[in-house]
């Protein structure tokens, strides 16, 4: 998705950082306004916000760079739970992710500002990839 996303324009997460950053006259007014941006479009709070997917955005970067990882520590913790044979402490993992969200609002990091690929070939290989699992699962 992160790829085909990368294909277009409006779907970028770099311009919207890049363009928060050149806001700022000083280097403590970019790193804010650039952590403004970040929260923006995750968090809408601090590291204790209650809000979550309030400003869901599906853009090239972000998928990569946020819900991939989030996702990944989300399954980790699960998996890790299996196979110790305990309950899930979803509590603990509710602060530890709280935790790692507020720290990428406040990283600084760039992102592409311009598209890459093209959309049809990208859909072609998405299509070609998945398309007997999708088949499939209409039996």
């Amino acid at each position: 998705m992160d790829v085909l996303l990368a294909t277009r324009k409006d779907f970028l997460l770099g311009p919207w950082i890049a363009d928060a950053r050149n806001w700022g006259t000083t280097p403590v007014e970019k790193t804010l306004y650039e952590r403004n941006a970040r929260n923006l479009i995750t968090l809408w709070g601090d590291e204790h916000s209650p809000l979550h997917e309030y400003s869901c955005r599906q853009w090239s970067g972000l998928l990569t760079d946020f819900y991939l990882v989030r996702w990944q520590k989300f399954f980790g913790m699960l998996h890790n739970s299996l196979n110790d044979g305990k309950e899930p402490d979803l509590p603990a993992f509710e602060q530890a992710i709280s935790k790692w969200e507020w720290q990428w609002v406040n990283t600084q990091k760039g992102f592409p500002v311009n598209t890459s690929g093209k959309s049809t070939v990208v859909v072609k290989q998405l299509y070609n990839k998945y398309r007997t699992v999708m088949t499939t699962d209409l039996n």
